[in-house]
């Protein structure tokens, strides 16, 4: 194989670094980060032509996988939401709320907003495209850049949210103080690598490559965590 460590980030500011781990939603800068990977390092002339082939393949199935949209809604609900018994579950009876979040739980994050809980839920691709597609909400939904409004939408999320939560508060359902949506069209993979392991781990380069396309799971935010701690530990092992 190739020799580790790594140089030269074009853009990026970063002109070293002793490995390198990409856990981002976008296939396409992993393929070119495989097809960047040189020869040096390759024992022989027919070594390195088979490591390019191998690598080759690898960029063209990163390349081949692809992204789904997800609705992100925002919402403040009222402080009583706090007896509700987990900070994060996935929900994979909904047609509308992929998984649910109370932002409270992450490190750093403030106990109360605006006078209540802040909670984030991701939606369905299938929700997100039809809203997206959607008269009513087509001309307010933008891309994660763009205005954070698209009534329509929260209103739809917010009514899920809060029939997701009643049995876990007595059957009361809870109206958000406030709520947005906004669209991500490339929030998730659709395929799936169905690598034998939860990365791509390229040792000899010190390049690990991670993200819920790699190894299908129980869910796609499982696959998510179990790719990141699998990242972690291989690059962690190659240094």
């Amino acid at each position: 194989g190739g020799g580790g460590g790594g140089g030269g980030a074009e853009g990026g500011g970063i002109s070293s670094f002793d490995a390198l781990v990409l856990a981002v939603p976008d296939t396409a800068l992993g393929a070119a980060a495989v097809r960047s990977i040189g020869t040096a390092g390759a024992s022989d002339e027919a070594a390195a032509e088979a490591e390019q082939e191998a690598l080759a393949t690898l960029a063209a199935s990163l390349d081949g996988v692809r992204a789904e949209p997800a609705l992100c809604w925002s919402g403040v609900l009222p402080l009583a939401s706090a007896a509700v018994p987990f900070d994060a579950a996935v929900v994979p009876g909904s047609p509308s709320v992929r998984m649910l979040c109370r932002d409270a739980s992450k490190p750093g994050r403030a106990a109360t907003v605006d006078g209540g809980a802040l909670w984030t839920a991701v939606s369905t691709p299938q929700l997100a495209r039809a809203m997206a597609g959607s008269a009513e909400a087509g001309a307010g939904l933008r891309r994660r850049e763009g205005p954070r409004a698209d009534a329509a939408a929260a209103k739809l999320l917010s009514e899920e949210v809060s029939l997701l939560l009643a049995p876990f508060l007595g059957g009361e359902h809870l109206r958000p103080l406030s709520a947005t949506a906004t669209l991500w069209s490339d929030a998730s993979a659709a395929d799936s690598l169905h690598h034998p392991h939860e990365c791509v781990s390229l040792p000899a380069w010190r390049l690990a490559i991670a993200g819920e396309f790699v190894k299908e799971a129980a869910s796609p935010l499982e696959a998510a965590a179990l790719s990141g701690l699998a990242a972690g530990e291989a690059v962690a092992a190659a240094l």
